[in-house]
């Protein structure tokens, strides 16, 4: 085991000196196959190299995940997506270019050329991805390319509002980034292509369907 990292981003300015170096300690860490505990929007994550399969196979196991459960990524910005999508319809580029940082996940095709395994195997022909509102991730993110996320919790249950109710023990992991205690929010909204070059909203949360139809007013909506 590592030796414990813990930052604490009260105590740290946007692109500080401090800001910076933590920022740089996390990812040659991540980078080098660790998996951290981090504050997302409004709960906490579990994430890692979305191209380390050993760190994310543990991220799993610390889940309690069954088979065949496939993590999210996240990328820093949207010209990320070109390299990791294939057939990306112009209207999720543009829901993309429009709400991002935010809470909009797109469901994309992976592509053909990636080597990862997001713990499906490479059965699954769709991933989850979306750039998150949350500066020290976005540039943890820029240093160590697209990470894979999970909710800090075991399988099925809430998500961690607190580090306190991360379900990983301090004999597990080594990186702690502490954001502060969270209210309970909504999920980020989902839209997948249900047709070629259709999309449509599978789940509404954080982002209105009305929101969604000002930049793509023929998105439907599966709920």
């Amino acid at each position: 085991m590592s030796e414990l990292l813990l930052i604490n981003l009260s105590e740290l300015e946007p692109g500080t000196p401090a800001f910076l170096e933590s920022i740089t300690a996390v990812a040659a860490r991540v980078s080098a196959g660790e998996i951290a505990i981090a504050p997302i929007e409004s709960s906490y994550i579990f994430l890692c190299d979305a191209f380390n399969r050993d760190a994310v196979i543990k991220l799993h196991q610390l889940r309690g995940d069954a088979p065949g459960t496939a993590c999210q990524v996240l990328v820093a910005s949207t010209s990320t997506l070109p390299g990791i999508a294939q057939q990306l319809p112009d209207s999720m580029r543009i829901l993309a270019e429009e709400f991002w940082p935010g809470l909009l996940t797109l469901m994309v095709r992976p592509n053909s050329s990636l080597n990862w395994d997001l713990g499906d195997g490479g059965v699954l022909d769709t991933f989850a991805v979306r750039v998150p509102n949350q500066v020290f991730l976005q540039e943890l993110i820029a240093k160590v390319g697209p990470v894979a996320i999970a909710s800090a919790s075991m399988s099925g249950q809430p998500p961690s509002l607190s580090l306190s109710q991360t379900s990983a023990l301090p004999t597990e992991l080594s990186i702690y980034i502490d954001g502060g205690d969270f209210q309970s929010a909504a999920l980020s909204t989902v839209v997948a292509e249900n047709a070629p070059g259709y999309v449509h909203c599978t789940r509404i949360g954080a982002i209105s369907l009305e929101e969604l139809r000002k930049v793509l007013p023929t998105i439907g909506a599966s709920n």
